[in-house]
């Protein structure tokens, strides 16, 4: 028999092959009355497992995402604050500088 025959590698390779080795250990194992019933059920069973993992491993990796994007905007805000702060900072101490500068003078109108 030809062992390159493409359904055999498919079986053979890692997703597939463990699973229903997996499965017919198991069947094996519970020895049932129906064992393609057993069998099918403990697939379908399998699938929804590995549906609800995928499902879960999504939503923490949105989560994480979010997070992220949430501790991003925080820092950009506070930057935007610090960098307002900073600003009006300057804008106060110029106001002070020139107010002493006209107090300190004694014509007007050469501050002007």
């Amino acid at each position: 028999m030809n062992s390159n025959h493409p359904d055999a590698d498919y079986l053979k390779g890692d997703e597939i092959g463990l699973v229903i080795a997996k499965a017919m250990a198991v069947t094996y194992r519970a020895d049932p009355a129906n064992p393609i019933d057993f069998f099918a059920k403990w697939l379908l069973e399998h699938s929804q497992v590995q549906k609800t993992q995928l499902a879960e491993e999504e939503k923490l990796v949105l989560k994480k995402e979010r997070r992220d994007k949430y501790e991003q905007d925080l820092r950009a805000q506070e930057k935007d604050q610090m960098a307002k702060e900073k600003e009006t900072e300057e804008k106060n101490e110029a106001k002070k500088k020139f107010r002493e500068k006209v107090a300190a003078s004694k014509d007007l109108s050469d501050e002007l």
